[in-house]
């Protein structure tokens, strides 16, 4: 069981060993940068209602 999780650990965080980044750690970080820029384009699209609003 634990070489199990210890190879789900290698898929997500890459091995470190040979300096690999796996696909699903960048796939992670870029799916949550999407994510601020999609908070932030829902920020900016509310402040502009607001300005028009006044």
């Amino acid at each position: 069981m634990k070489h199990k999780k210890d190879e789900l650990q290698n898929i997500i965080i890459g091995n470190g060993q040979d300096g690999h980044t796996s696909q699903l750690k960048k796939t992670i970080v870029s799916l949550g940068v999407m994510r601020m820029q999609v908070k932030n384009i829902k920020d900016k699209s509310l402040k502009l209602k607001k300005n028009t609003s006044d």
